[in-house]
């Protein structure tokens, strides 16, 4: 389309035939191979999701149930392959016609041209190097006629007509590919033209004998081809060559390439909004999670260690954790939660420290993670990529009397009183026995508010979607409380997110030890436009 209508634009009126030959036959093979040319993208893909969360006394949500889609039958599909099967078979029609025309009707050769001799009232034509002549014009000494096919024979317009209607095939459901088709058989006929004026210089001869040819007869009124290839023709014939500064249009249609190119090509790949997520409340910030833009959370095959999964990982870095001395002499406990990318390679790197105990434990755990051995890669479909994770590592005391780096199981769960002061303090707590939402999980209470809000016909409008992360407490009277946006889109979408979240019915509160806790739990409310 833009092609077609630069050259309408600009192109058309110019006496550059050449030029416009190639322009139209190139930007035919253009408008086929950009689309199959792939540019950098401007955004990689966003992880959107938490692939393996795997930290004690950490709650996941259950994966929602996804349904298989519904299968159509190609519909479209099969109409196209139907009509496309119909070009095909009707250009394989015109071509046998004509090789049986050739094998009915005789030939003569000059040079290496095969001519071929119709009946008086026919069309004379080209196909590559036969040419087919009307016996009324093939008796004239000065044959224009004859003169006006060889051009294109030898010009090879036929390869250019040949593919066209290739093109139609696979897209005869485009009208430019068609504009386009005429517009370049109109500038072989204007290629033919000139080349025959410039060997006889008899224009006025040369155009009565179109009139002859189009008309039958002499010329009479010419209102009925006011809009026709002859009255084009003899239109170009008399204009004024144009003037060769006219040929800078040409570069013009260099923009309009770079525009197609980077429309068609650059990948400007949105995050996919999900439709289930890994909630938790370990108290690390989850927009923190995603912060490596350029890494994979859900992938068709996780990416292995030794043959394992995460898991395995995790168990090989606590065998591998050194316990700082100075940590040791301190009694310094704790779990730090750490982000890592496993790159297309195998190898590990973007690590990231979501929430650290203390700075030789971290340090610690940065150390033992850059020693990691190669991985096997993820894949996306069929490709190796990068993918992200996070993870805990536990630095644990074992025997007060060791001095080894014996790392046993994460230590139990605080105590009530612990608990309860904890939750005064608005800490994260590790229940023993999770918060409920009508006799369901996290991922029920996310369903819920997902059903239930109202999307700003504002933001409906301007087309605004994203992921609103909320944090909220459930009290031990089972109320859903201190509610606060951890990262935002716009206002409009954060207000939303909080209102709908306050208006949650009353909840079971999570417990420890048998005693009502007040819990705290970071989820994201989507929106999405379908």
């Amino acid at each position: 389309m833009l092609f077609t209508g630069f050259y309408y634009a600009l192109l058309r009126k110019e006496t550059f035939y050449r030029y416009n030959r190639i322009y139209l036959v190139t930007s035919l093979l253009f408008s086929e191979l950009i689309p199959a040319i792939e540019l950098p993208s401007f955004n990689t893909p966003v992880a959107t999701e938490f692939g393996q969360l795997i930290a004690s006394a950490t709650y996941i949500a259950a994966p929602a149930v996804t349904t298989a889609p519904v299968q159509h039958i190609p519909v479209m599909k099969l109409a196209y392959i139907i009509v496309a099967f119909i070009f095909t078979l009707f250009l394989l029609i015109q071509v046998i016609r004509l090789l049986s025309l050739f094998w009915r009707r005789g030939s003569f050769r000059l040079d290496q041209y095969r001519i071929v001799t119709l009946p008086a009232k026919s069309h004379s034509f080209s196909f590559f190097n036969l040419i087919f002549l009307s016996s009324s014009t093939a008796a004239s000494e000065d044959n224009n006629v004859l003169k006006h096919e060889l051009v294109h024979a030898r010009q090879l317009h036929s390869l250019d007509i040949l593919l066209v209607e290739i093109i139609k095939i696979l897209q005869w459901f485009n009208p430019f590919i068609y504009i386009a088709g005429k517009a370049l058989q109109e500038t072989h006929e204007y290629l033919a033209d000139e080349a025959v004026l410039e060997q006889n210089g008899e224009s006025n001869r040369y155009r009565l004998l179109l009139l002859t040819q189009a008309l039958g007869v002499q010329p009479g009124i010419l209102s009925f081809f006011n809009y026709s290839l002859i009255k084009n023709r003899l239109t170009m014939m008399t204009k004024e060559k144009s003037p060769l500064r006219n040929r800078l249009k040409y570069l013009l249609v260099l923009p309009v390439i770079a525009v197609i190119g980077v429309l068609l090509n650059c990948a400007n790949e949105k995050s996919e909004v999900p439709s289930l997520s890994d909630e938790f409340n370990t108290g690390v910030d989850v927009t923190q999670v995603t912060g490596d833009d350029s890494a994979y959370v859900f992938v068709d095959e996780q990416a292995k260690f030794m043959g394992g999964t995460l898991e395995t990982f995790r168990d090989w870095v606590q065998e591998n954790v050194r316990y700082p001395e100075d940590a040791l002499k301190n009694g310094i406990t704790g779990t730090v939660t750490v982000m890592l990318a496993v790159n297309w390679k195998g190898a590990i790197g973007n690590i990231k420290i979501l929430r650290g105990v203390h700075k030789t434990l971290d340090e610690e755990t940065i150390r033992v993670l850059e020693s990691s051995p190669e991985w096997v890669p993820a894949k996306a479909k069929g490709i190796d990529v990068k993918q992200q994770f996070v993870m805990p590592v536990v630095f644990a005391l074992g025997d007060s009397d060791s001095k080894e780096s014996a790392l046993p199981p994460p230590p139990p769960p605080p105590s009530t009183e612990e608990s309860l002061a904890a939750a005064k303090e608005g800490k994260v707590i590790f229940a023993d026995v999770n918060a409920r939402f009508q006799g369901g999980s996290l991922e029920t209470f996310r369903e819920w508010v997902q059903r239930n809000i109202e999307y700003p016909e504002e933001a409906v409008k301007k087309g605004i979607i994203g992921r609103v992360t909320v944090q909220f407490t459930v009290t031990t009277a089972g109320k859903v409380e201190d509610v606060k946006v951890l990262r935002g889109v716009i206002p409009m979408l954060d207000k939303e997110a909080i209102r709908v979240i306050t208006s949650s019915p009353a909840w079971i509160p999570g417990e420890n030890e048998s005693t009502p806790i007040n819990q705290q739990f970071v989820m994201p409310v989507i929106f999405q436009l379908q």
